[in-house]
């Protein structure tokens, strides 16, 4: 909810104290983590009801104002000192990123809990609707793109804490046997698809391939060592 505008305006100096105005507003965007001061000044408007083109004008280019809305300071130093004691920051995820760099720094546990990045980018693309092709640009070691949207990052962070599910040799193929004998019948079913699909759909070729299907299935469930009679003569 946007605070009451009014009238009052302040000096800078109660605002940055001793400090650069141009630097101190580039220290508060990068620790409220917005990806741009325009994406700070209209989180600000949201927040105050000042206009966006009001507060563009109080804190952008090198001819600021002698005097900025109070409203501004209200705002910023409340949001700071929620940083400061740990406190949840409210502002939208649509204002705010995170360099590309620590989304680069979850890719070793992104990849123990997911296997390869392919199934990493589907992973966070299903928690937050953003294309798979979208989020792997966040993970370019190099690129155009320099920061990755808030939402994406605290999707992915929580993916890297989450345990590792267990690998199909961790649980159904554990038994070396089985796990031959499962692998020669994929190896089967798979050809006798490739034939089925080449062949017009043969429904011979068809009963076969669901035949070998149910037999994968079974072997690994029950872990057998011998495969089904007459399915790898």
């Amino acid at each position: 909810m946007s605070q009451q505008v009014t009238d009052a305006r302040i000096p800078w100096h109660l605002l940055v104290g001793d400090q650069e105005p141009d630097s101190w507003l580039e220290m508060v965007r990068t620790s409220l983590l917005f990806h741009s001061h325009c994406a700070m000044h209209q989180a600000i408007a949201a927040a105050t009801g000042l206009s966006y083109h009001s507060v563009h004008k109080c804190l952008s280019g090198s001819r600021k104002p002698r005097r900025i809305p109070d409203a501004i300071r209200t705002c910023l130093t409340g949001w700071m000192d929620c940083v400061a004691d740990g406190r949840t920051v409210d502002i939208p995820d649509e204002f705010r990123a995170v360099p590309t760099d620590r989304m680069l720094r979850l890719l070793p546990a992104l990849l123990s809990r997911c296997g390869t990045k392919s199934a990493i980018y589907q992973a966070i693309s299903e928690r937050t609707g953003v294309q798979p092709t979208t989020v792997r640009r966040y993970f370019y070691e190099s690129g155009r793109v320099c920061y990755a949207p808030l939402a994406v990052y605290r999707v992915a962070k929580e993916l890297a804490a989450e345990p590792r599910p267990p690998s199909s040799a961790d649980s159904y193929l554990a038994d070396e046997q089985t796990r031959h004998l499962a692998q020669r019948l994929a190896r089967k079913c798979r050809h006798v698809l490739v034939r089925w699909k080449s062949n017009g759909h043969d429904p011979e070729l068809e009963v076969e391939y669901r035949r070998l299907r149910r037999a994968l299935i079974t072997t690994i469930k029950e872990q057998r060592a011998d495969p089904p009679e007459g399915c790898l003569d």
